[in-house]
């Protein structure tokens, strides 16, 4: 992370003792030292040791990562995730990227 800049973090996880499933899923954005914007996202089985997959994906400015963000963080939602921990105002700027399409349509009628 190049100094000065926030690092932002969410973390979701799924837990389904009966089903066995123990699972994590982090999405952190960043900046590197060249000014982009990453987005990190990490995912894998609680306890594996650092086992887990992660991808990287660049974005040119804030937003769209946040709309990324916002995209995926209400997919694993839908999957079952509950939130573990978050930046209270990383979390604002998803919620507030989630609500931004369905305002951006309203004003188009």
């Amino acid at each position: 992370m190049a100094p000065g800049y926030p690092e932002w973090t969410l973390e979701l996880v799924r837990i389904e003792p009966a089903r066995g499933i123990r699972r994590f899923y982090t999405l952190t954005l960043e900046r590197d030292l060249f000014a982009p914007i990453r987005l990190v996202r990490r995912w894998g089985r609680i306890g594996s040791r650092g086992r887990g997959q992660y991808r990287v994906e660049v974005f040119a400015d804030l937003e769209s990562a946040q709309r990324r963000v916002a995209h995926y963080y209400r997919a694993r939602l839908r999957r079952g995730y509950t939130e573990h921990s978050a930046d209270p105002l990383f979390r604002t700027a998803v919620l507030a990227a989630q609500e931004a399409p369905a305002a951006e349509w309203r004003t188009r009628e």
